[in-house]
């Protein structure tokens, strides 16, 4: 009987054992499984607060964005009657900075007070090699050069707001001129580039000028090939002209330049290209442009989140920025005649007394108005 009981309580014994063991693995598993869920949640919790500080630090550095703006505008308008173009600041540091509105703003004491934004640099170059505007249906640009040299050359680069591959353009074969029917496998934005030397709109016939030494140029998208230079040559007005296409975007080329500074109307036709970049070079190089842009660097920083944006903003100092869309500007006034026929057509029954007309240059009574 004792050896019956033993065997009885041995395998007792090892009953117990096998349920402590599923047991226990039961535990491990549920264990990894919340540990899992807890991870999970916690980095879901880490990715919502990284969203939340990298906003933050992209509000603080449009913030400096604004800044610098705001301290651009209040330069220019301190040194208005001088048109001197705004220095650059190459500092993170606003020790020294040529910009005291920056030094004063409320909402860098405000960012940098040891808040949880701030905007850590920031950077403003107002002599850019490169001048870049996201689309463009006309707009009238200054070119001046930084160094007072002449200008040898002018580049211009555009992304094409149809380009999706080379066959798009395969059939914009005719050059010289613009097709009778525009052909179905040529899917183009057309440029229109008007370029007169600013020197020539402060002559002493400033309207002959604008006539005879304004160039005008069609630029006109085509697949492949080197990028074309095109002689500024203002007798040949009104050519169309070839513009290298490929995946990088549209190009062409302006030669045979001999002024430091040119105006340039850029006009967007069957289309509103993308990233229009002007570039420029002189005797020494690559050129930079002076009145033209400023870029504006800053970073943001919110906790250990960093964002950095690059703006560029528009000059305003040189003509207060007044350059209209459809029309270069003058220095002058230019002179306009009214002529007036009285008592034209049907009689009415009171003389409307249309008052003294005004005369034209072969009258005696001109009022002596010149067109130059």
């Amino acid at each position: 009987m004792s050896r019956k009981l033993q065997k009885y309580q041995l395998q007792d014994k090892e009953e117990g054992l096998a349920s402590f063991v599923v047991t226990s693995i039961m535990i491990i598993v549920i264990s990894l499984i919340v540990l899992g869920f807890g991870v999970v949640a916690r980095r879901e919790n880490q990715s919502a607060l990284d969203r939340q500080l990298s906003t933050q630090a992209y509000y603080a550095a449009e913030s400096g964005v604004n800044d610098a703006i705001q301290a651009i505008h209040v330069y220019e308008q301190e040194n208005a009657s001088s048109s001197t173009n705004p220095p650059s600041k190459t500092s993170c540091s606003n020790t020294n900075d040529p910009y005291t509105g920056l030094d004063s703003s409320s909402s860098v004491t405000q960012l940098a007070s040891g808040g949880k934004a701030s905007y850590s640099c920031l950077l403003i170059f107002t002599q850019p090699s490169s001048l870049v505007y996201d689309s463009t249906v006309s707009k009238v640009i200054n070119l001046q050069n930084v160094s007072g040299a002449s200008f040898n050359s002018l580049s211009i680069q555009w992304k094409d707001s149809n380009f999706s591959d080379q066959a798009q353009f395969n059939g914009c074969n005719g050059v010289g001129q613009f097709p009778s029917s525009w052909p179905n496998n040529c899917n183009a934005d057309v440029l229109r580039i008007d370029l007169v030397p600013a020197a020539s709109l402060e002559s002493n016939q400033p309207l002959n000028a604008l006539e005879q030494q304004t160039f005008t140029i069609f630029l006109y998208p085509q697949a492949n090939g080197s990028t074309p230079s095109i002689a500024y040559y203002p007798a040949n007005n009104g050519q169309v002209v070839r513009a290298s296409c490929n995946g990088g975007g549209c190009n062409a080329t302006i030669t045979s330049l001999n002024q430091s500074q040119y105006y340039m109307r850029v006009t967007a036709m069957y289309g509103i290209p993308q990233n229009i970049t002007i570039s420029a070079t002189d005797s020494q190089g690559p050129a930079d442009f002076n009145h033209g842009q400023a870029v504006i660097d800053v970073t943001g920083r919110a906790e250990n989140e960093l964002r950095r944006l690059e703006v560029r903003t528009t000059l305003n100092t040189l003509n207060n920025g007044l350059f209209p869309a459809q029309a270069l500007q003058l220095n002058q006034s230019i002179c306009k005649r009214f002529y007036i026929t009285p008592n034209v057509g049907q009689p009415v029954s009171v003389n409307p007394n249309p008052g003294a007309p005004n005369l034209d240059s072969t009258s005696s009574g001109d009022p002596g108005c010149s067109l130059n």
